[in-house]
């Protein structure tokens, strides 16, 4: 047994050599009683069960239920045989009880996938349910739900199963005494629905709702009909399945304006009006509205001078610096000179750019249901979100885009957030 968890559920060699003084193993089976057996297993599905409710594992929950269900149903059919040894059953009655044994200790097993070990035990329990043979006897084989999930539109209904259901007359009631209404019955279930005042008083926390079954045992009977009651314990679960803090992460676009001084180069011509064209700063734009702000000098020259930004072929990419030049005409002793007038301008431009800048957006924060998604908006700007979720189980989660979990989807992306439940689908 080295490495099992201290749940496991030991083998009919084991029981035998927990009871007796290590027998040989041949001797095990025929000393190791039905009952004996069926007490230790209980013992070990009631802690799996007690272990899932501290745990808050539904599924593990709904499983460890069915399969003590299914015990309970399966001693009731072989009553009278629970004081003879395990190994003195048919082999068919035998098999029921270990199929039961190993999905138990398979779902112990850290080995394995306990989610799909969950799953195996109910199927197991359920089968093992449909495969007794059953008297004129009735009793309750299972019921549905195991777990309520308050805050639904449609009314929960419990549902009672087992054999001779019509015939027994089965009546529920609640802890404080309320009979509930049966507004269905067949030869195998009934149907009760239950009040919203006793969910909706339970449901701020999470609780058992106690409910009482009581039905004719022998319902065929002529004499001795007496009722017998049995206590059933659905779990429900608080109204509120999470809370969440929902953050976005914006852009946000800020402008940065400034004046540029740029230098023309040398402009020359005779007589005659000159331009120069010159761009802004990579990066950076001409800010055009602000052009009125422009001032253009001079930087040497002669027979010239600089006059200001011309006003057509503006854009923001670049401008034109008007310059006039005339020609240059200087007497000396060899004669007269002409020569080009020239000159150099300086000109100090408004400019601006447009600087993205990362952001935290105002969180929005709520709780989330068993039933309704949680839509929330984009902002404008959006580029990812940031969600923390923290769970009715305990837990705490905090995820940047898509994810899901064992209770809800979450899809995350430009087009906003959706928080979508997820109950359990075995309950």
């Amino acid at each position: 047994m080295t490495g099992l968890r201290p749940g496991f559920v030991l083998s009919l060699s084991s029981i035998a050599i927990a009871l007796t003084p290590a027998p040989a193993p041949a001797q095990v089976a025929s000393v190791t009683t039905v009952a004996a057996s069926v007490r230790l297993l209980r013992g070990q599905i009631d802690a799996l069960i007690a272990s899932a409710r501290q745990d808050m594992d539904l599924v593990l929950f709904n499983a460890g239920v069915e399969a003590r269900d299914a015990l309970d149903a399966w001693e009731r059919v072989n009553s009278s045989l629970m004081d003879k040894a395990f190994a003195a059953l048919k082999d068919e009655q035998k098999q029921l009880f270990l199929n039961i044994q190993k999905a138990v200790a398979d779902v112990n097993d850290p080995a394995r996938n306990r989610l799909e070990q969950a799953q195996q035990l109910t199927d197991t329990a359920v089968l093992t349910v449909n495969s007794l043979p059953f008297s004129k006897k009735s009793f309750i084989t299972r019921y549905t739900p195991r777990l309520i999930f308050p805050g639904g539109r449609e009314p929960i209904v419990l549902r009672v199963f087992g054999p001779h259901m019509q015939k027994a007359e089965p009546r529920v009631t609640l802890a404080g005494g309320q009979a509930l209404d049966m507004i269905e019955g067949t030869a195998l279930s009934a149907s009760f629905p239950l009040p919203n005042d006793a969910i909706d008083n339970a449901a701020t926390g999470s609780t058992p709702l106690q409910l009482k079954v009581s039905h004719y045992g022998s319902p065929y009977a002529w004499f001795g009909k007496d009722r017998t009651s049995t206590k059933l314990a659905p779990w429900i679960l608080p109204h509120v399945m999470g809370s969440y803090t929902v953050t976005p992460l914006v852009e946000k676009r800020e402008t940065e304006r400034k004046m540029v001084t740029l230098h023309s180069g040398r402009l020359s011509g005779r007589n005659r009006n000159v331009h120069k064209g010159v761009h802004p700063p990579e990066g950076w734009k001409f800010d055009l509205d602000r052009m009125d702000e422009a001032r253009v000098r001079g930087d040497g020259g002669e027979a010239g001078r600089c006059e200001e930004i011309a006003n057509n072929d503006r854009s923001e990419n670049g401008v034109l610096i008007k310059g006039r030049v005339d020609e240059i005409r200087q007497v000396t002793w060899r004669g007269v000179r002409w020569e080009d007038g020239w000159i150099r301008c300086i000109a100090t431009l408004p400019v601006y750019r447009v600087v993205p800048r990362e952001e935290m957006g105002e969180p929005v924060s709520g709780q989330l249901g068993w039933y309704e998604d949680v839509a929330i908006a984009p902002p404008p700007g959006i580029k990812s979100w940031t969600v923390a979720v923290t769970l009715f189980d305990g837990r705490s989660r905090t995820v940047q885009g898509p994810a899901s979990d064992l209770y809800f989807d979450l899809s995350a992306d430009h087009r906003g957030v959706i928080l979508s439940p997820k109950r359990p689908v075995s309950y």
